[in-house]
């Protein structure tokens, strides 16, 4: 009974989200034409998260009618294991991605160089961004499986590469991860 609510609320705080707080807090849309080029606007990661909100609303929501009322487990030592790893390989990830770069730079560049000034250049714009979202893949995939297997490591590997080429690619002025707050 308690996942239908929760996915009830789910689906509630992402209708607030999408139709509420991003029209009336946010001024541009999910993406702007700006002198013919194709920009990402500020309502576009909000509009993401939202959605992302909305379909877990909606496996809750659907997985409760499909298990029953009865079979609503506990919360357990276990569950409270599984979830501190999680958010402990969570916190690692983005310590990875935001310090891979300038380790990476201070290690492999120029003395004189500065990451802020080359955090939108290849390859160190990519570095803490590939190294951090592999780790978390990858890592999250050996939690869930409870073995690590190289096929992981590539699953973590693609996926990166996806995201790079359907963030980064298509749009000169976005920066990755972290490389926007550094």
């Amino acid at each position: 009974m308690h996942s239908k609510w929760l996915g009830l609320f789910a689906l509630a705080l992402s209708g607030l989200i999408l139709f509420v707080w991003i029209p009336f807090d946010i001024d541009t849309g999910i993406l702007e034409k700006a002198r013919r080029s194709v920009v990402l606007g500020d309502s576009f990661a909000p509009a993401v998260a939202a959605s992302l909100i909305a379909i877990g609303g909606v496996l809750l929501f659907f997985e409760q009618l499909s298990v029953g009322a009865d079979s609503q487990p506990m919360l357990s030592r276990a569950n409270m294991s599984y979830l501190l790893t999680t958010l402990l390989i969570i916190a690692v990830a983005l310590l990875l991605m935001r310090y891979a770069g300038p380790v990476a730079l201070a290690v492999f560049g120029d003395d004189e160089a500065n990451y802020r000034l080359l955090r939108d250049t290849a390859p160190w714009k990519y570095i803490g961004f590939v190294v951090g979202g592999v780790f978390l893949i990858n890592a999250l995939i050996t939690l869930i499986e409870r073995r690590f297997r190289f096929r992981f490591l590539v699953i973590g590997i693609v996926a990166v590469l996806v995201l790079i080429a359907i963030y980064d690619l298509p749009f000169d002025d976005l920066l990755l991860p972290p490389n926007g707050d550094v």
